[in-house]
């Protein structure tokens, strides 16, 4: 939902309920550039990036992903090339164009953060893996990358 700074709401989008791991309900954050905000919905029987209009909620695109329960939040990934938005769920990190939703890139059967957001600079982004009595490897991937 949107509201004013008056606290007026201005518009509401319904994503739906979706049971998550262990039932610990929902972690993500939504993210905003460019008039266009982004919400990851990646649960146990659905699993979904879609993109609103920020100024009316209007669904702008949407790509479906592999169900599984993700916690973080999608990194916003500004480069010398491109800007990406990089999601992580369920063995599989994947990196789509914020204008269109097209993927440009994804890396599967890889242990992701489930629960900890990816992080980046101008050259690489860096994402490890923990999770309940497992800690795995921190990775780095750099920009430019497509497949």
């Amino acid at each position: 939902a949107a509201f004013d700074l008056a606290g007026k709401a201005l518009w509401k989008v319904e994503l739906g309920a979706h049971p998550t791991q262990d039932a610990f309900g929902t972690g993500t954050s939504p993210v905003l550039f460019e008039r266009k905000l982004f919400v990851q919905v990646f649960s146990e029987d659905a699993g979904y990036l879609v993109c609103l209009d920020a100024r009316d909620g209007k669904e702008l695109w949407r790509v479906t992903r592999t169900s599984g329960t993700a916690w973080n939040t999608p990194c916003l990934w500004r480069t010398a090339t491109r800007t990406e938005l990089v999601t992580a769920a369920k063995k599989r990190i994947a990196s789509y164009d914020p204008a269109s939703g097209k993927e440009l890139w994804h890396a599967d059967g890889l242990d992701v953060p489930d629960s900890s957001s990816c992080t980046a600079d101008g050259e690489r982004l860096y994402f490890g893996f923990r999770g309940q009595g497992v800690n795995g490897p921190l990775r780095a991937w750099k920009a430019g990358a497509s497949g």
